[in-house]
């Protein structure tokens, strides 16, 4: 996985492909959250939308738009998911997201994947080492998806601990952009995202936090990107 600085770098030479080499490149799955949630489907409702203007709390400048995948609530929790895909030849996962926490590492925000028939899932993405009190940015990660057989679908899981005062950067997750990039012809477009939770119980929330960052960093994480002068996409 790699981290950017500006989300343009990531986006716009994917989208450029997608348009030269359309029988290489599938459709292109771009989510951008401002107006609502989209197809995306919160578990347990902790998950939801909201603009900038309706938030209580602050969040970085250089946003896409001016609306979120938002999960600000106090010591809570819960998974959103993407809807079916198909990527019988791979593809790229992109996502511009922002985390902060009171503690270094208190909070936790990961990605895991869905095989369609299988309840277990693998994690994708582990940026629990982005909680930090100083964080202040959005980041972009981009990471390739393996070829799979069968049909899949992303979670992204957050734990906020603690709520921000009003006026105040956000402590929490913040979904700005999720972009998938198939490679090659799909054999079935996205489904809309189911609306029973898995049976597996949800990821335990720390039951204390951490005043000290992790020594060594998640083997997924990938390096930081300071995104606090321009994250923006065209």
């Amino acid at each position: 996985a790699t981290m950017h600085r500006n989300a343009t770098t990531v986006l716009l030479p994917l989208l450029l492909m997608a348009l030269l080499f359309p029988e290489s490149w599938a459709h292109t799955y771009y989510y951008d959250f401002s107006n609502n949630l989209e197809i995306w489907n919160s578990s347990r409702g902790s998950w939801r939308w909201s603009s900038r203007s309706a938030l209580d709390t602050t969040l970085p400048a250089g946003s896409t738009t001016d609306g979120f995948a938002i999960l600000d609530v106090n010591a809570n929790s819960d998974e959103m998911y993407s809807p079916w895909f198909s990527v019988p030849n791979g593809g790229t996962f992109t996502m511009k997201f922002y985390i902060r926490s009171e503690w270094t590492g208190s909070n936790d925000l990961k990605v895991d994947l869905y095989k369609e028939g299988d309840p277990d899932s693998s994690v994708f993405l582990k940026l629990q080492s982005y909680s930090k009190p100083d964080s202040y940015e959005w980041f972009v990660v981009a990471k390739d998806i393996e070829s799979q057989t069968e049909r899949i679908r992303m979670e992204i899981f957050c734990y906020n601990g603690k709520k921000a005062g009003n006026g105040e950067p956000m402590y929490g997750c913040a979904i700005d952009t999720v972009t998938f990039v198939p490679y090659g012809d799909p054999t079935e477009a996205p489904t809309v995202a189911p609306t029973v939770a898995p049976t597996v119980a949800p990821t335990e929330a720390p039951t204390v936090a951490p005043t000290v960052a992790p020594t060594v960093a998640p083997t997924e994480a990938p390096t930081v990107a300071n995104c606090s002068s321009d994250c923006s996409s065209d």
